[in-house]
């Protein structure tokens, strides 16, 4: 409701029903460290993540809203996300058979970990064949023996190893480092 009133600072829910995000200048995901104040990567528009949970959120409360007979109300919120799946799969979903990691003007074409999510929250936008062609693009292109990493190797951005003064490691912090927390997903 929050975000829906427009009283986020940074989230705003557009006519699509997805999330859209400013964070050119602020980091405001997971993949935060930034470099003389501004993120190393400006991740801004609709992300993939905000908008996975997004959908996930507004099922999650329809059926709580049923459960406790509230039936209209959980009828408001399970066509909010019929119409937030649609626009998910027009807007993310791409022709490779993976997400997109955040469009803005353009999409972001980065292979992130970030798309797991649309495949591991109890609701998804997507049916289970896209879910499919997402795992199998994220084990082929991410998954090591230590972790999940965070940017394809195929990727020029690719920085396999968090090591050097503060300033290298912040710019490696989140492009191709491995992080053991994402395996859960």
């Amino acid at each position: 409701d929050y975000i829906m009133r427009g009283k986020h600072p940074n989230l705003y829910v557009h006519d699509n029903g997805l999330i859209y995000a400013k964070g050119k200048d602020k980091p405001i995901t997971w993949m935060n460290s930034s470099v003389d104040g501004k993120p190393v990567i400006p991740r801004s528009g609709y992300i993939v993540e905000f908008n996975s949970l997004w959908y996930n959120d507004l099922c999650f409360w329809a059926e709580l809203l049923q459960q406790n007979k509230r039936a209209p109300e959980a009828e408001k919120y399970r066509e909010m996300a019929i119409e937030v799946a649609a626009s998910f799969k027009h807007v993310f979903l791409n022709k490779y058979g993976y997400l997109f990691d955040y469009v803005d003007e353009t999409p972001n074409w980065d292979v992130r970990p970030n798309m797991l999510m649309a495949v591991a929250l109890e609701y998804s936008p997507l049916n289970r064949a896209e879910q499919k062609q997402i795992l199998d693009v994220c084990t082929r292109e991410l998954v090591t023996p230590k972790g999940i990493r965070s940017l394809t190797p195929k990727s020029g951005a690719y920085t396999p190893f968090y090591a050097g003064p503060r300033r290298e490691r912040d710019y490696a912090y989140h492009q191709g480092t491995a992080w053991p927390w994402l395996t859960g997903f």
